[in-house]
C-alpha cells in the first residue's frame, strides 16, 4: 500500500517561494516545514525528490503539484492549496 504525506502550501511560502527554484520555490518550502528536513528536498515537475542517507525517495504530487508550479513559475497568481503525495 503506497505510503502519503499532505502538505500545506501557504500564503507565506508563495510570497517566500522563488520561481523555477527546485529547493526554493513554495513546494519546496512546504515540503520541508511538514517533513522538518531542511536539506535534501527537489522539486521536479510533478514530484518531489528527498535525498538523505545515501538514498533517494520519490513524491508523487501529481497534476495538483504540476499545474500549482506551472502557473507559479509562470508568474501567474496562485492561492495557498494542499497537496498528497504518494510513494
Amino acid at each position: 500500500m503506497p505510503e502519503t504525506l499532505t502538505i500545506e502550501v501557504t500564503q507565506e511560502d508563495i510570497d517566500k517561494g522563488k520561481p523555477k527554484s527546485m529547493t526554493c520555490c513554495p513546494v519546496a518550502l512546504a515540503f520541508k516545514r511538514a517533513t522538518g528536513r531542511k536539506r535534501g528536498i527537489y522539486v521536479l515537475g510533478m514530484s518531489v525528490k528527498v535525498h538523505g542517507g545515501g538514498q533517494m525517495t520519490s513524491w508523487w504530487g501529481g497534476r495538483a503539484q504540476g499545474v500549482f508550479m506551472w502557473a507559479f513559475d509562470r508568474g501567474e497568481p496562485v492561492s495557498p492549496t494542499t497537496i498528497t503525495f504518494t510513494r
